[in-house]
């Protein structure tokens, strides 16, 4: 969850930018197909428990953009 916080220090990202910057096993170029899809939803399960907590919200669109809240970001 740190990790996902402090890319969110940045500004708004989507799912998949978070992803994208997380630490993995190996580096993001070095992922590909399914499994790249699988890091994205597990991006996606933190920020889900992270907003639930009220520590992130999000912005629907296309695409979706998360964000600290003002409480997390302060």
């Amino acid at each position: 969850f740190g990790e996902v916080i402090a890319i969110l220090r940045d500004g708004p990202h989507s799912a998949w930018d978070i992803a994208s910057h997380m630490k993995w096993s190996r580096p993001w170029d070095d992922i590909a197909g399914f499994m790249r899809r699988a890091a994205v939803g597990e991006a996606v399960s933190h920020l889900r428990a992270l907003e639930f907590e009220g520590v992130v919200e999000v912005a629907e669109g296309e695409p979706s953009l998360w964000s600290l809240t003002a409480r997390a970001a302060s």
